[in-house]
């Protein structure tokens, strides 16, 4: 706050301001610019990399009441930006004694205060990685998915997979995703390949319910352009029994899993 004057000869009262000097000095004082509006959010310029804006964010209230199921390492709920959305589910069996950058680095795109894009949602976060590898094993990812819907979220995301394939999944876990109700939201993997065919045995009708609910997502650069280590769509397809179920992932928009808010990709089973 500017100190008055000393050496006062007038007292100008304006809009609860106290002014002493000069009339002159008054006048200078009382007409002096506004100061600059406080910036803007911290996330702008990584929600225009999705074609996010404010205006859609605050039409979806920030995510407020959304809670995402993360399948990753163990997040660090602690985190001052995730902090009270945030909880830990730990794997039956696995190792925990540290938190993972990766799995809170996905916490953060989701729901960060700062650079998250649904900044007032809620963290499930399941440790399908311990400190040193995958437990999801047997049927701990269908049940992850089944808490997880159980309480609540209602989209499940997955920064994980296997080399060269969309899915990786088995008959099981394609059932599983034909039946609960979540959206699931894959990475399609870094190995800059384009995918090929996956083989799964499941049914006509599996196939199309788990891939009407699925969302495969690339990485592309601050340009827009599809990043050279992301796999690309290519032609593969989900084979199911007897016949193919073709997905078609031209189009993905992120640069991470998590932010699956402007892929307009769809996936065709025929």
């Amino acid at each position: 706050m500017r100190k008055p004057f000393i050496r006062a000869s007038v007292v100008s009262l304006v809009a609860g301001l106290c002014v002493l000097g000069t009339p002159a000095e008054a006048r200078r004082i009382l007409r002096a610019p506004a100061p600059a509006p406080a910036p803007g959010p911290s996330n702008l310029d990584e929600w225009a990399l999705i074609g996010l804006t404010s205006t859609l964010v605050s039409s979806a209230s920030g995510g407020s009441g959304v809670t995402v199921a993360l399948l990753d390492g163990r997040t660090d709920c602690r985190d001052t930006d995730l902090s009270g959305r945030c909880t830990n589910i730990l794997i039956t069996g696995g190792t925990y004694t540290k938190y993972d950058n990766h799995g809170t680095h996905t916490a953060g795109i989701i729901a960060g205060t700062k650079y998250g894009v649904a900044t007032s949602s809620r963290i499930l976060n399941y440790g399908v990685f311990d400190d040193t590898a995958w437990v999801a094993t047997g049927s701990r990812l269908v049940n992850a998915w089944a808490d997880a819907a159980s309480k609540g979220a209602t989209i499940a995301s997955m920064s994980f997979g296997c080399t060269g394939y969309a899915l990786c999944f088995g008959s099981a876990e394609v059932q599983a995703m034909a039946t609960t109700n979540l959206l699931y939201v894959k990475a399609a993997g870094n190995d800059g390949a384009s995918l090929t065919n996956e083989s799964i045995v499941v049914s006509h009708d599996v196939a199309a319910a788990a891939m009407a609910r699925t969302i495969l997502v690339g990485s592309v650069d601050v340009s827009g352009a599809m990043s050279s280590f992301s796999n690309k769509p290519g032609d593969g397809c989900l084979m199911y029994s007897g016949a193919t179920g073709c997905a078609s992932t031209a189009g993905s928009r992120s640069k991470k899993s998590p932010d699956a808010s402007a892929i307009p990709e769809g996936v065709v089973i025929r």
